[in-house]
């Protein structure tokens, strides 16, 4: 049986004994449901305005024993496209995006997951169908162990295809955790990826504190990634500088996998960006954000700088009105640009409304030159809401209207039906 029919059957036989009578009364279930309705045109090779009208529903479950100890996650997506054309390879599509069983055990902190699942741990930011363990070492250090498929192959068969790792971390609560951690992924019996991480995080006298994560190619014998950031919190302020740098030939895959970005690792190119971003808490009902960031790509020559305000004024009821302002001047067009946007989001409507909640949103690009003989862009959201059932069913809809050098007059329309159940 192939991997990818026996993680479905796997998902649905574990489905069905999570809910089978005797655990529902013994559990405590949530069920999320994500619906939606959309109306758009979009331009294809072979016509200027194709008219699409897609289904999309998101489904999750979340099933947790008494006891805490055993627990079932699942997630995923359908698509069913209403409109006869092809625009979408697919017509209909959809897939199973976290599917596991997860077990704790008592001692040491030690827990299990088996079946499709997404990883954070170190170098792996993957979705794998397999087997994972995190468990504690002693007071000072912690492990992870992964092993299995990863999804991210299944278009060219899962024959050969394997992804292994883990990370060893020791850390001190409250001072600093260092932690080293590996990947290898393997695609049709050939070496595709194979990196080791370091992290390390501390935690600083005078409220300052430092991470970040670097990260090692060893089939290329290369730095990848160096990503670093510190935090200071300096009275109502808090200070936020980076530094992100990048080679593509390392960082990126050049394999021959469905990779969307594999071409970048044959450009030698390198990228790096720092700046930093300020946050002010000096008033309960406001949030200001300030950012500024250098962005230079080496072999291109092109560097970009931008600068950003956010000012959002937080009302009652969690209405909110924002503004924000932000520049870039690039050696390019495209990066060349003033940007200015203006939301609103407000729940204080008469009851004689028929919604509970309306939400607006206008954003406004004016290039410093014209792109495809435009030299701006809009994009103009409304939208509005209302919830039945104490809040456990939320209807939604929305109207979109976008016009730029890529799109002209682009139109859609969304309805949105989110449903939450949930059983202690």
């Amino acid at each position: 049986m192939k991997i990818e029919k026996f993680v479905k059957v796997f998902s649905c036989c574990a489905l069905g004994c999570l809910i089978a009578p005797g655990w529902l009364t013994a559990g405590q279930l949530e069920v999320t449901s994500h619906s939606s309705l959309a109306l758009y045109e979009r331009d294809t090779s072979t016509d200027k305005s194709s008219t699409l009208i897609p289904f999309y529903e998101y489904l999750g479950l979340n099933y947790l024993t008494d006891d805490e100890a055993l627990s079932f996650y699942g997630y995923g997506w359908g698509r069913l496209n209403l409109t006869d054309n092809n625009y979408y390879e697919q017509k209909n599509d959809g897939e199973i995006l976290a599917g596991y069983l997860k077990y704790r055990f008592d001692k040491a902190n030690t827990s299990m997951m088996l079946g499709r699942q997404q990883l954070f741990s170190g170098v792996a930011n993957a979705s794998l169908d397999g087997l994972s363990m995190q468990a504690a070492l002693g007071a000072s250090f912690d492990i992870s162990l992964y092993g299995g498929s990863p999804v991210a192959l299944t278009e060219d068969g899962r024959s050969g295809d394997s992804i292994l790792g883990g990370r060893i971390a020791n850390y001190r609560s409250g001072l600093y955790e260092l932690g080293l951690s590996y990947k290898k992924v393997r695609n049709d019996s050939t070496d595709d990826d194979e990196k080791l991480g370091l992290d390390i995080s501390l935690n600083l006298p005078y409220s300052i504190g430092f991470g970040g994560f670097s990260s090692f190619n060893m089939l290329t014998e290369s730095w990848a990634e160096h990503s670093y950031e510190m935090l200071v919190q300096a009275g109502s302020f808090q200070i936020r500088p980076f530094l992100q740098l990048f080679q593509y030939d390392d960082y990126f895959s050049s394999t021959d996998s469905p990779n969307p970005f594999k071409l970048l690792a044959t450009t030698g190119e390198e990228l790096t960006v720092i700046g930093a971003e300020v946050d002010w808490f000096g008033a309960e009902s406001y949030e200001v954000n300030l950012k500024a960031k250098n962005i230079d790509y080496d072999l291109r020559g092109d560097s970009s700088q931008y600068i950003s305000g956010l000012v959002i004024k937080h009302l009652e009821d969690l209405c909110q009105v924002g503004i924000e302002l932000g520049v870039m001047n690039g050696d390019t067009s495209q990066n060349d640009y003033l940007m200015g946007r203006a939301f609103v989001y407000w729940t204080r409507l008469p009851e004689s409304f028929p919604v509970e909640f309306i939400s607006s949103d206008l954003i406004l690009v004016g290039y410093g030159e014209d792109i495809y003989g435009q030299s701006n862009s809009t994009f103009i959201s409304l939208g509005a809401g209302k919830t039945f059932f104490a809040k456990a069913l939320a209807l939604k809809f929305s109207l979109d209207y976008s016009s730029d050098p890529y799109f002209d007059n682009d139109f859609s329309a969304k309805l949105v039906a989110e449903y939450t159940y949930g059983k202690e």
